[in-house]
């Protein structure tokens, strides 16, 4: 120890690296002041105040006793630095085959993922993380060859956490003004808990998506949020302004499929996405294992985007005597559009390491404003890949009984693109261990998307809860169409995971049991059995492979 020295009653004691952080960010996180009345309360937040700044490896707090005065009580807070600046890097591999691409059916995709993490950035507990990700999409057929790749995606993300709440704008003040100004009990108000628990989140970040002779573009982030923890095992995030900027650029072969397909047209345009106000709200709640074993897990995200720019754009027409909306540019417009998603996790230990997980997914989302037509496409629902419906490649199943018949011709030229503004999965595993590290599951996957409204383009997207007859524009014939149910797909598999203990790697092979239309569309009213898929009838094409890092869910 080589300083000593008090601050507002708090008694340093110093190595000789000094200061850690400033003696300010320690006083607002010890809840615990000289000549006060003791509170467990208080000795709990300041524990769990100064382990969330995440400077410190360990917290200590220990009580002394005053030997002239009984009555006063002294606490001994011992600090272990943490590392401030870290290094990582992670790797995603995976395997896919398709029946449509390009440039073949087998696909590799392989990224890696170093992130860089200052703890301490300016002296007041700012945690600065940054990291890369690029990734690509190969042929494995087509090694060699000039177009043997698929797709390349690059992400950068940066973010700015700050220890304590700021209200730089003071919004958040001036809403509690006017909602509490005849309250006289404020002790449990947002603002209140905003101030006291709450961490300031400024976030940017950057991707570039290329998929080869399809389309590419570019994706601008920024955002200003706001973490408020309630506890261990609950927390809140509000998105409080948010700018996003979409510009696609599209190649021959996909303005051909836009210009067939009415709904992926309008939603696959320049747009910035503007809430000035309200961009959202996340909510998370985890629990322990109970007697049973059993441990829920629950996240609500709700998004909106346009909202602002709607009304004051609304304002002024009414002002000025005009019914004008507000573009961009003759090709940029504003979303306007609300996104709500659910997710829920069950896991059931049983004995002798065994476990059964599962998981509900949940989502809708549905523009609004005269301008707004369609969801942005990057805002859209899809399922399939290594953490959806194992079986099928991403966006490769549905929307709804729809089939892409491009996408099941070797021969053509094409990518996997379908989405929609609902989505409804229902997954489920049965882990076991098999020898020393290695771990196997069975699982079960079951889900599709659908669209709101009927899409002319993909007759029987649309989520129904009865059946009926669509006419087809293109051929002008009824086509039947089917309740949500009748369209739900199902698959299932086998995976294998090697845990190492600082990760998990995990491969798994899906394979398609129920499509999600039946498979002889000229029966009239055609059986269920015309639904599944019979075992001796297995393809290549009906088997999904997935390689990676961790579980799915």
């Amino acid at each position: 120890i080589i300083g000593d020295t008090t601050i507002a009653g708090i008694r340093f004691l110093l190595s000789e690296r000094g200061f850690i952080v400033s003696p300010n960010t320690f006083r607002k996180a010890i809840s615990l002041r000289p000549g006060e009345l003791f509170r467990q309360e208080s000795l709990e937040e300041t524990e769990k105040h100064l382990r969330e700044l995440g400077i410190f490896r360990f917290v200590r707090i220990k009580p002394i006793a005053d030997t002239l005065d009984t009555v006063r009580k002294h606490f001994s807070i011992l600090l272990t630095p943490n590392y401030q600046m870290e290094l990582g890097a992670g790797l995603d591999i995976n395997y896919t085959n398709r029946s449509g691409g390009a440039v073949g059916g087998n696909l590799m995709g392989l990224s890696f993922s170093p992130s860089f993490q200052h703890r301490n950035l300016f002296g007041g507990a700012e945690h600065f993380t940054s990291s890369l990700s690029p990734g690509v999409e190969v042929a494995w057929e087509r090694l060699g060859q000039a177009d043997f790749w698929n797709t390349i995606d690059l992400r950068a993300e940066f973010a700015l956490t700050l220890p304590e709440f700021q209200d730089y704008l003071g919004f958040w003040q001036g809403l509690h003004r006017l909602t509490d100004s005849k309250r006289k009990l404020r002790s449990h108000s947002l603002y209140k808990l905003l101030r006291e628990r709450a961490q300031t989140n400024i976030d940017l970040s950057y991707n570039y998506l290329l998929i080869l002779n399809w389309y590419r573009y570019n994706l601008l982030n920024i955002s200003y949020s706001y973490d408020l923890r309630i506890n261990r095992y609950e927390r809140y995030r509000i998105n409080h302004m948010a700018v996003n900027v979409l510009d696609p650029v599209t190649d021959k072969l996909f303005e051909e499929r836009l210009a067939d397909n009415e709904f992926l047209a309008r939603s696959f345009g320049q747009q910035v996405f503007v809430s000035l106000l309200f961009r959202g709200l996340d909510y998370e709640k985890r629990t322990l294992p109970n007697k049973r074993g059993r441990s829920r897990f629950f996240n609500l995200n709700f998004e909106t985007a346009g909202g602002e720019v709607l009304a004051i754009n609304q304002l002024y027409n009414r002002l000025a005597g005009r019914s004008d909306n507000a573009p961009i540019s003759q090709k940029a417009d504003f979303s306007q559009y609300v996104k709500t998603e659910v997710y829920y996790h069950l896991n059931r230990q049983l004995e002798r390491q065994q476990s059964i997980a599962a998981r509900l997914n949940f989502g809708i989302a549905a523009p609004f404003g005269p301008t707004s037509d369609a969801v942005p496409y990057v805002k859209q629902f899809f399922v399939g890949g290594a953490n959806s419906m194992r079986a099928w490649a991403p966006r490769g199943l549905g929307p709804g009984s729809y089939v892409d018949t491009l996408s099941l011709n070797p021969d053509n030229n094409t990518r996997l693109f379908q989405t929609g503004d609902l989505k409804l999965e229902l997954n489920a595993e049965y882990r076991f261990p098999l020898l020393w590290r290695l771990k196997g599951a069975f699982f079960v996957d079951a889900g599709n998307i659908w669209t709101l409204y009927e899409d002319s383009t993909r007759i029987g997207s649309q989520f129904r809860f009865r059946e009926g007859l669509v006419k087809d524009p293109a051929t002008n014939q009824n086509v039947r169409t089917y309740p949500f149910y009748k369209s739900i797909a199902i698959a299932g598999g086998m995976g294998f995971r090697l845990d190492l203990s600082y990760f998990i790697f995990r491969f798994d092979v899906g394979v398609k049991l129920r499509y999600n239309a039946p498979q002889d569309t000229e029966v009239a009213n055609p059986s269920e059995s015309l639904w599944w898929n019979q075992f001796n009838d297995f393809t290549r094409e009906d088997y999904g492979f997935g390689i990676g890092l961790g579980v799915p869910f």
